[in-house]
C-alpha cells in the first residue's frame, strides 16, 4: 500500500558554526477518525530514511527528528525512528526524565509521551545536562505539553 503523509515532514538544513545541522519536524497521523497505525509507521520509516540519507551524505551532520509522533515509547513508529534500518540508533532526550514526568499528553486519565525529540548519536552527545523539560503547567493553547532540551553545537 502507498501512504502519503497526513502532514508532510518539515526538513531544515542549515550551517551553524561551520557544522551541518538538520532538523526534521513531524506530526504523524492521529489515532482518531479512524486510527491507522500502519500509516504512522510508514510516516516514521520514511522520515527516518530521510535522516539516514542525510547522515550518509553528511556523516558529521547533527540531526534531530522531533515533534508529535502520536505514539508512545516502544511502539513500532517510535522504534522505527529510534532504530532505523540503515543508520545508527537515535536517542530520545525525553527518556532522560523520570518516569513520573515523562508524559506530554493525557488521554482518558492516562499520562503518555507522544511527543519526542530524537537526536543522532553525535547530536545526542551534545545534550546539556538538566535541560530536558516537559512543561506540565504551560498555558500554551495546545492539547500537548511543550517539550524542550538544549544541545550545544561546537
Amino acid at each position: 500500500e502507498i501512504y502519503r503523509y497526513t502532514r508532510d515532514a518539515l526538513e531544515i538544513h542549515m550551517t551553524y558554526r561551520g557544522k551541518h545541522v538538520v532538523i526534521f519536524g513531524v506530526h504523524f497521523k492521529a489515532k482518531l477518525d479512524p486510527d491507522d497505525p500502519e500509516k504512522r509507521l510508514a510516516e516514521a520509516q520514511h522520515v527516518r530514511a530521510l535522516a539516514d540519507n542525510t547522515l550518509q551524505n553528511y556523516p558529521t551532520a547533527y540531526v534531530w527528528i522531533l515533534g508529535d509522533f502520536n505514539d508512545d515509547e516502544g511502539t513500532p513508529p517510535v522504534n522505527a525512528v529510534q532504530k532505523g534500518r540503515n543508520g545508527p540508533n537515535f536517542v530520545d532526550a525525553m527518556m532522560s526524565l523520570s518516569a513520573g514526568d515523562r508524559y506530554s499528553y493525557i488521554y482518558s486519565g492516562d499520562k503518555i509521551l507522544i511527543d519526542h525529540l530524537f537526536a543522532s548519536p553525535n547530536a545526542a552527545a551534545r545534550l546539556q545536562s538538566g535541560t530536558v523539560k516537559i512543561d506540565h503547567t504551560s498555558s500554551v493553547p495546545s492539547d500537548h505539553d511543550p517539550i524542550a532540551a538544549t544541545y550545544l553545537v561546537p
